[in-house]
């Protein structure tokens, strides 16, 4: 490697006051030896343009190499390795330099390729000018281009696939902020838009808890599933097992919660109670021993004449009920 103070030192040497871009002319007319010149913003000046080149502190070093290896493209890998070093990256980039580089036919002109003797002294040197002009570490002929930038869904995405369950929304928060302290978001809700915009991931109800969309298991809403168990039952199920046997298929929620959502769908109607605390899927006829228990006024009056209808109650009956003085004529 040439750099300012050993042209310099040659120039004391030999008494001489020639200019770098004649020195690199020079260099050039070796037998077999070539100059490459990159400047400190990492570009490959060209030898057509040595000539050109007197602001001497443009220079970031310069490399006497092997004409056979002008045929790589030193422009373009060196123009690629900075856009990859300018990129965001959530997570580490590994780099082969041997299969993305010194092995690809895009970077070695009309795919004149060194002989495969050859390659071995080219791995070296393209090696030595990558971690001299970029400082980047190498390993095993990998280049290891360090995260950047915080990848929140990947980051939630492996904290769930690492704890094998299901996760509630706040402890995944605390899991984010364990291994980034210094994050920018001060509260669960904030990180919730990077779960919600990973396919991988799904919501179990309407609850905060998260699992992999991978994993098996029931993850509709409580209400759809008192309503997809009662209609795999051939006859009203009790209230009580019904609630149990949703807990077997949500074991994040409770027996208080299950019940809850029980009368709820008996309210808006999704599910008819019959007595005994039994319930049923509406439409659907079931055996004559389970009895509905009417739900409006009007439904109570129905009952009600079907009731003296059954036990042949006389006409013109005059019955009390609940305070309500009722007539029922035929």
């Amino acid at each position: 490697m040439l750099n300012q103070s050993i042209i310099d030192s040659i120039r004391n040497k030999e008494k001489t006051d020639y200019s770098f871009g004649a020195f690199c002319y020079i260099i050039s007319l070796i037998n077999s030896k070539s100059l490459l010149i990159i400047s400190n913003h990492k570009k490959v000046i060209p030898a057509t343009e040595y000539a050109r080149i007197t602001n001497e502190k443009e220079v970031l070093c310069s490399y006497v190499i092997n004409s056979t290896y002008d045929s790589f493209n030193w422009a373009k890998a060196l123009n690629e390795i900075a856009r990859l070093l300018r990129l965001n990256r959530g997570k580490d980039i590994v780099i082969s330099l041997n299969k993305d580089f010194i092995h690809n036919p895009g970077y070695w002109d009309q795919n004149n390729y060194l002989e495969i003797l050859e390659f071995d002294c080219f791995d070296t040197f393209f090696r030595n000018i990558i971690n001299a002009v970029f400082d980047l570490k190498i390993e095993s002929n990998y280049l290891i281009l360090k995260a950047n930038k915080i990848d929140y869904k990947e980051v939630i995405y492996n904290i769930l696939k690492h704890n094998k369950d299901k996760m509630h929304l706040d402890e995944i928060y605390k899991a984010v902020k364990n291994k980034y302290p210094d994050i920018k978001y001060q509260n669960p809700r904030e990180i919730k838009q990077y779960i919600l915009n990973d396919k991988r991931i799904t919501s179990i109800g309407k609850s905060s808890y998260y699992q992999l969309t991978t994993w098996k298991g029931y993850t509709g809403s409580l209400r759809e599933l008192a309503l997809l168990l009662t209609n795999s039952h051939s006859t009203p199920v009790a209230i009580s097992n019904l609630a149990k046997e949703m807990l077997k298929h949500r074991p994040d929620s409770t027996m208080r919660s299950t019940t809850s959502i029980i009368s709820q769908c008996i309210m808006d109607g999704s599910l008819i109670q019959y007595y005994g605390n039994y319930v049923g899927i509406p439409g659907i006829e079931y055996d004559d021993s389970y009895n509905a228990i009417p739900q409006s006024f009007d439904e109570w009056i129905n009952a009600f004449k079907a009731f003296t209808l059954k036990h042949n109650c006389a006409n013109n009956t005059q019955v009390k009920f609940a305070s309500i003085e009722i007539t029922y004529t035929e």
